[in-house]
């Protein structure tokens, strides 16, 4: 899995994601948590748990070869049933 975006209308700039991040893949930018490094997302997904608010969106990472190099292809992730805050 990796980190495809942050909702900027959701997130409501606690930060929380940008601290647990244990890749430094986010930071906060006016007020708001930002994607700055996506390629160094370890897929740990703690951004996504720790958001209060569900601005996080994580989809899946498949590696699939290609010309003898690797190629990531995104998947989205299905997102959990229920109430959205």
């Amino acid at each position: 899995m990796v980190i495809k975006s942050i909702d900027p209308y959701r997130c409501n700039g606690c930060g929380e994601c940008a601290l647990e991040c244990p890749a430094d893949v986010i930071r906060m930018s006016t007020g708001k948590a930002t994607i700055v490094y996506p390629e160094d997302c370890c897929d740990c997904i703690i951004c996504e748990h720790v958001c209060p608010t569900r601005a996080v969106e994580i989809v899946l990472r498949r590696s699939v070869k290609s010309m003898g190099g690797r190629i990531f292809t995104l998947t989205p992730f299905p997102k959990a049933q229920g109430k959205t805050p």
